[in-house]
């Protein structure tokens, strides 16, 4: 969906942090929906509509600049 062309990210994107069974933190960056709703990847992989909007409402925001 997304071609990496620099090291940039966008402006409105957020960091996340998870701890995962063993202890480990994951650092991650994403859309706000993602970093804050910690439902919103596994409705993704559901393919729940609302998720699938927000996904795509940024895959459009973002096709032009990136």
């Amino acid at each position: 969906m997304f071609e990496l062309i620099d090291n940039s990210l966008p402006v409105d994107w957020e960091v996340g942090n998870l701890k995962n069974d063993e202890g480990e933190n994951w650092v991650f960056f994403g859309y706000p929906e993602m970093v804050q709703d910690e439902d919103h990847h596994d409705l993704l992989i559901e393919r729940d509509i609302s998720a699938l909007r927000i996904f795509f409402g940024y895959v459009d925001k973002y096709k032009d600049i990136y």
